[in-house]
């Protein structure tokens, strides 16, 4: 809106930012990840961070670019997800209730058509380890145990994990600290970070599922789904007729 814009003009032409070439490229980089380019610019010559202008532009009360004015992400999460996508009017987004844990889908529609769902499914570190230990114990080799792990974790998607055009997602929030965590413990098998790598290539290679770690911060599985939102917004092809 002309008001947005009129608000990032002035933060601009008041800015003391003393790298302007480094700040337009942070914009341009940062502007696929929003639906507020406005905004976005506004919070980045206010001195704030480059996740910190993201978030602030993602929560902005304002509509989406005039090209995906008509198109629409459904987003079905659990309740102890509700605060990612506040229900706000003119949002990008509808939500849906879901009872199923730790699994969200998200789909894109306009006035005719739809897209096909992107699945994702999250999974805590220690749940991770967990699960490698169990597996391992079970199995003579490193390659049976990953084997068995991964097939575990597929159970988690739905029914539609193996046809041509599902997407799946897993996000895995804290591996790197329970994996380490688990290397002090007594006993600890050396070849565990191998059968870890083993888990995630059958996972990609053999059942197509994208595999994402959140592992620098507390929120970063809240910014990766909602990075994935907003792709799905502007980039899901609507091949299929409602």
């Amino acid at each position: 809106p002309a008001s947005s814009w009129s608000k990032a003009i002035y933060k601009v032409f008041m800015s003391d930012c003393s790298n302007v070439p480094q700040l337009k490229k942070q914009y341009e980089e940062l502007k696929t990840f929003t639906t507020d380019d406005a905004a976005l610019l506004q919070h980045l010559h206010a001195g704030e961070s480059a996740d910190n202008a993201v978030e602030a532009s993602f929560n902005a009360k304002s509509t989406t670019r005039k090209s995906l004015s008509q198109r629409c992400v459904t987003i079905t999460l659990p309740p102890e997800l509700d605060h990612l996508f506040p229900c706000e009017t003119g949002s990008f987004y509808l939500t849906k209730r879901s009872l199923k844990k730790d699994f969200i889908q998200m789909q894109t529609k306009d006035e005719s058509f739809k897209s096909d769902t992107l699945d994702i499914v999250l999974f805590d570190g220690e749940m991770f380890v967990k699960k490698l230990k169990a597996c391992s114990a079970k199995h003579n080799t490193s390659y049976e145990a990953s084997i068995a792990m991964a097939s575990k974790i597929t159970q988690k998607f739905n029914e539609k994990l193996h046809e041509p055009h599902g997407r799946s997602v897993l996000i895995i929030k804290g591996l790197r600290p329970a994996l380490d965590k688990y290397a002090k413990t007594k006993g600890y098998p050396l070849q565990s970070r191998f059968v870890v790598d083993l888990v995630l290539s059958h996972l990609t290679v053999s059942h197509n599922i994208v595999v994402l770690q959140a592992i620098r911060k507390e929120n970063d599985q809240e910014k990766i789904i909602r990075a994935l939102s907003l792709a799905c917004l502007q980039f899901q092809l609507l091949t299929l007729k409602i």
